[in-house]
């Protein structure tokens, strides 16, 4: 009948024949913002009277990479790995990142420029067994956002996660400097 209407999501539309898919209108959806994610799955544990660290929601967002489905997912793991108390460590944990305050440590040594310190909190870390690959992504997002707001200083305002670093590196390193750190962690991100 001319009232039915059929809606097909597919992350994968390739897979569908193309006799289908040339009788299709697609759209495809943007992603959406980190701190969209965030807020949203605020209101959902509002709603479910659970409670929630504002960098552990940051968190999954980020981990989301703009998709609100897979951010839903990340919550609902989140909810029963913590037993219902979401918190930033215990998201850190379960996602395998590196807590803010160990990442806060490691930028400040880097912005002393003090690689004896840098080197020991690296350690630090491979005590703990963090995955250097997510840590190595933390680091990417904060050099690359540095070097943003150091051209366009407004940025700072719209960083959800880690603004507190990339303030701090904005504002003690040049931008060549950050050039290169971005550069060589990305690099070794790469031969990871």
């Amino acid at each position: 009948p001319e009232h039915v209407k059929f809606l097909l999501a597919t992350t994968d539309p390739q897979k569908l024949p193309v006799t289908v898919l040339s009788r299709c209108l697609q759209f495809t959806l943007r992603h959406i913002s980190t701190q969209q994610i965030a807020t949203q799955l605020q209101k959902i544990l509002t709603a479910e009277q659970i409670s929630a660290e504002t960098t552990a929601l940051l968190q999954l967002a980020e981990s989301a990479d703009g998709s609100m489905r897979d951010a839903l997912s990340l919550l609902d793991q989140s909810i029963a790995y913590s037993g219902g108390n979401v918190t930033e460590q215990t998201v850190s944990q379960m996602l395998g990142t590196v807590p803010s305050e160990q990442v806060d440590a490691l930028i400040d040594a880097i912005c002393e420029f003090d690689p004896e310190k840098a080197i020991q909190i690296v350690h630090s870390l491979a005590t703990l067994n963090v995955d250097f690959s997510k840590l190595l992504d933390q680091l990417i997002v904060i050099f690359h956002a540095a070097a943003i707001s150091q051209a366009v200083p407004d940025y700072k305002d719209h960083i959800a996660l880690f603004a507190d670093s990339v303030s701090k590196v904005s504002d003690k390193i040049v931008a060549e400097d950050i050039q290169l750190f971005y550069q060589i962690v990305l690099n070794s991100r790469k031969d990871l």
